[in-house]
Parts: structure tokens; C-alpha cells; sequence
């Protein structure tokens, strides 16, 4: 079993067989926020086993990119501010903060809780 694994690992990179040109090229668009998978959700349709390195603090597109797997045309975008500088989104960088929980530490009771603690806070709410 653990051979016929190994053998699996060795084996080239496997690649998607297109699909015959006579059909429809479709265009899948990758938009999210900054970190939010979309470059790792495009290597993966690339190559199935695609493993991605660690993460990282700051996102790796700047510009869009484009690639194609058979008849799939695929646009990696950059993240929602991501090639902007901040002071082109005045209204939206007044509101923009960062919060750093572990969240996937904790059950979904406690990610509610949170929140809502979060928001007491009277220079975060909507009422200062």
C-alpha cells in the first residue's frame, strides 16, 4: 500500500485534459478579498495536487492574471485594496480595521461572542 502510494507521489504532475476546442471557452473570474484563496483556487484547477506554501502576510498578485486549463480561461484578480493606494478609498479606509482572533480555535458560540464584544467598544460602533 505505502509503495503504491509512493509511486502516486512520483508520478509527473498530473494536468487537465482539455476539452475538444469546438466547445465553448468559458471564463471563470477569481474576486475576493485580500488572502482569500483565489490564486491557491486557481493552481489547484491548474495542477490537482498543488500544495500551497505557507502563508504569507501580504497577497502575491498585484496586477490580474490570466491563465487557461483546456477551454477554462481563468482571471486571478489582486484583493479588494490590494493595488490601491489607501488614500483612494478615504470613506472605506475611515472604517478599515485589523483584527487578529484565532477564530478557528474557538466554536461558533464563542465566534458570536466575539463580535459582539468587538463592537461594544464605543470608537468601533456605529454610534461614535
Amino acid at each position: 500500500m505505502s509503495r503504491k502510494i509512493g509511486d502516486e507521489l512520483n508520478e509527473p504532475t498530473r494536468q487537465f485534459i482539455g476539452v475538444p476546442s469546438t466547445q465553448t471557452t468559458r471564463t471563470l473570474l477569481l474576486l475576493g478579498p485580500s488572502r482569500a484563496g483565489k490564486s491557491t483556487i486557481c493552481q489547484v484547477l491548474r495542477d490537482s495536487r498543488y500544495q500551497p506554501p505557507e502563508p504569507k502576510l501580504y497577497s502575491a498578485t498585484r496586477e490580474p492574471e490570466h491563465h487557461s486549463v483546456g477551454n477554462l480561461r481563468i482571471i486571478d484578480m489582486p484583493g479588494f485594496c490590494d493595488n490601491q493606494p489607501q488614500s483612494k478609498f478615504p470613506q472605506l479606509t475611515k472604517k478599515m480595521i485589523l483584527v487578529i482572533t484565532h477564530a478557528e480555535e474557538i466554536n461558533e458560540g464563542q465566534r458570536h461572542q466575539l463580535v459582539d464584544d468587538l463592537f461594544v467598544i464605543q470608537k468601533l460602533s456605529n454610534t461614535a
